[in-house]
């Protein structure tokens, strides 16, 4: 009678563990690949997108910085930002681990050629931000 309870008791408290999910958070935990079910990016936020100078000339390096926080509450894993710079095809730029609530700057070049506005838009995970950039001939005044 003993074991018989026993059993139930058991059985019942395996049929409890696989409904609330239990059971496949330890099958992952013990998989041997520390595989991390969360997405550390989700936390990657794009706080500013920044261009040095501000309105470049057409042939003129410019640099271009996204700053970049984790909101989350572990250090996130290496990941790309994507940065789109008018029609051009968008760029991969490496982001490195970010420690929790802290914010990196991520910084690279771009070298517009032609006059106008150019649309810049940086993404990371879910997170987007579009800025715009008058790119201009600087004109000299003869002051008489």
């Amino acid at each position: 009678m003993k074991a018989d309870f026993f059993s139930s008791a058991i059985s019942v408290l395996l049929i409890l563990l696989i409904i609330s999910g239990m059971i496949p958070g330890m099958a992952s935990a013990a998989d041997g690949e520390n595989t991390d079910p969360v997405d550390s990016t989700n936390d990657l936020i794009i706080e500013d997108i920044s261009c040095n100078p501000q309105n470049p000339e057409p042939g003129q390096a410019v640099t271009i910085t996204i700053t970049i926080i984790n909101q989350g509450t572990g250090v996130s894993e290496p990941t790309d930002a994507t940065c789109k710079i008018g029609k051009a095809d968008p760029e991969t730029i490496p982001v490195p681990k970010i420690d929790p609530e802290t914010s990196l700057l991520v910084p690279f070049t771009w070298v517009p050629d032609k006059e106008g506005t150019v649309k810049i838009t940086a993404t990371v995970g879910d997170s987007k931000k579009t800025i715009k950039v008058l790119v201009a001939k600087k004109h000299l005044r003869i002051s008489q």
